[in-house]
């Protein structure tokens, strides 16, 4: 009788468990179902991944993402298994963007929860743990510069596919029944996130990270070559699968060569991965100061402040007695392996942005899970520690930096600025609608004036950074969608930056020699004095 109700008080815990993490990711990002298509590339991904036979899903596997478009002439990439995914969506839902917000949901939804098996795994099934690891990410504001936007769903595949893989390795590795199956799933999931994107090819790293930290407990030649053996079929599947994508884009991909792009310099994406990551919004707009560095870019308070706290760092473990403390936690103790192995999972995944010399805010979504993996560890360990001076600091900074998260996470705040920008893209294209059925087919149709900014959201806390609107190629992808039969050209000569939200939008059109048509964007009350800002 007691085996039993400890049976069903286990199963009950694992039942709030499941259904908390997946209910607050639904509160979190909920609102998210009735905004219409979010961010530039999503009509070009799901035109481009459309599948009416199966020459489309081969043709999907064989083509750099987006290609035929603007996109593929300004920059190569090869996603398949992304690009799918907007093709199956689109078989289901059509046009309808609940449909595409909906399953975006429920991908990060499944990222929490396997955040969850991840840590219980890593601690030794410590549900607290993971339970509060799994909420942080849930939670994190840097996420909502990726989970509402449509397009980014690739950053949220690669990490749902790279979780599931590593844990299927984890199981692998601890000998259990019908292992080489968990081998095999393991795999071909790391290939479905390497098709996804290419951050996942950090994967074999974290793998040889893990049995040098927990099944070897310490490095050396010998364990090297072992871990190397172990691992050598996922070496294998990434040399195929990037030969595979090198000759697809017939050379590494990126930015094409001769397109001028801005590269951000090695010492401002670290400050900005860290400041991402610990104020994912500007709730701290923290000012910056005259000084500058080598590249000509100014210092910020936070970025000296970094500097001040890895030299303090650095400074604390020079001093002997401390080294062999910090030692004996992260070698000698599960909680502390857990954070080296997070450390590590950070420090790959920022020196291959920082490799890229290109670092974005909506480039987060998987750097967020290593961080709130030490976050939970380093929390609930210090907590448990409390009545030491360092436990109770660890403590009260852990929390106060968790209570943030909740205080600017999309759980308790409004990102109004994704669904301003769909429903700018929504009256646009209703208009333009109209406009495009009476037009003659392979017209060229030129638009002035195009929304491409809110400038009243950059004065307000918190607020994403990365908001996208339409441009010429999406207009494009749109219109081949909707109107088959059309084939236009479309050129922006020129966007505005908008105050505010517009109430109403309407085009003014003239028809020019041949099938030129000029569409000038005009909106009605709703910009503060009708005032914009062309770009």
């Amino acid at each position: 009788m007691i085996k039993v109700n400890q049976y069903s008080q286990k199963r009950l815990v694992s039942v709030f468990i499941f259904s908390s993490i997946v209910l607050i990711a639904f509160l979190s990002y909920k609102d998210i179902l009735n905004y219409f298509f979010t961010a530039m590339d999503s009509f070009t991904l799901i035109d481009t991944g459309r599948i009416r036979s199966f020459k489309d899903v081969v043709r999907i596997f064989s083509e750099p993402l987006m290609n035929g478009t603007e996109f593929a002439e300004i920059m190569k990439y090869y996603r398949p298994i992304s690009t799918l995914s907007f093709g199956l969506d689109y078989a289901v839902w059509g046009l309808d963007p609940f449909g595409y917000h909906l399953t975006n949901l429920i991908l990060h939804a499944l990222v929490s929860v396997l955040i969850f098996f991840l840590l219980s795994f890593l601690t030794k099934k410590d549900r607290v743990t993971a339970w509060f690891g799994a909420i942080i990410f849930t939670i994190h504001p840097i996420l909502a510069e990726s989970v509402p936007a449509i397009a980014r769903r690739q950053d949220i595949m690669a990490t749902l596919f790279l979780l599931l893989s590593l844990l299927l390795f984890f199981k692998y590795a601890a000998g259990v029944l019908y292992k080489g199956a968990y081998l095999l799933f393991s795999l071909f999931f790391y290939a479905l996130a390497l098709g996804s994107k290419e951050t996942a090819v950090i994967l074999p790293f974290l793998i040889c990270a893990y049995l040098v930290l927990f099944q070897y407990n310490k490095f050396s030649k010998t364990v090297l070559v072992d871990v190397l053996k172990k691992n050598a079929l996922y070496f294998e599947v990434t040399l195929v699968l990037l030969g595979w994508r090198t000759y697809i884009l017939r050379g590494l991909g990126g930015y094409n060569s001769g397109i001028s792009v801005p590269v951000t310099p090695i010492f401002q994406s670290i400050t900005n991965f860290f400041r991402y990551l610990l104020y994912p919004v500007p709730f701290l707009n923290m000012p910056a100061i005259p000084s500058r560095n080598l590249n000509g870019q100014s210092y910020s308070l936070f970025s000296l402040l970094t500097i001040a706290v890895l030299l303090m760092f650095f400074l604390m473990v020079s001093l002997p007695r401390q080294r062999r403390r910090m030692r004996k936690f992260l070698v000698g103790l599960n909680e502390g392996k857990v954070v080296l192995f997070s450390i590590v999972w950070i420090g790959l995944f920022l020196t291959l942005h920082v490799s890229a010399q290109v670092f974005c805010a909506y480039h987060m979504y998987m750097a967020a899970v290593p961080f709130c993996m030490v976050l939970s560890v380093v929390m609930t360990k210090s907590f448990r520690n409390k009545h030491t001076i360092i436990g109770s600091v660890m403590f009260i900074a852990t929390a106060a930096l968790s209570i943030s998260f909740l205080a600017y996470s999309p759980l308790t705040r409004n990102y109004g600025e994704w669904k301003e920008s769909g429903d700018i893209s929504s009256m646009f294209l209703s208009e333009l609608s109209g406009i495009v059925a009476g037009l003659p087919p392979k017209s060229i149709i030129h638009i002035y004036d195009l929304p491409a900014a809110i400038s009243s959201y950059k004065l307000e806390n918190p607020h994403a950074v990365s908001v996208t609107y339409l441009n010429s190629y999406s207009i494009k992808s749109w219109i081949e969608m909707k109107y088959p039969d059309k084939f236009p050209e479309v050129v922006v000569e020129r966007t505005i930056e908008l105050e505010t939200l517009p109430k109403k939008l309407y085009l003014e059109t003239e028809t020019l020699e041949g099938h030129n048509v000029n569409i000038i964007v005009n909106f009605g009350r709703g910009t503060k004095g009708g005032e914009r800002e062309r770009i």
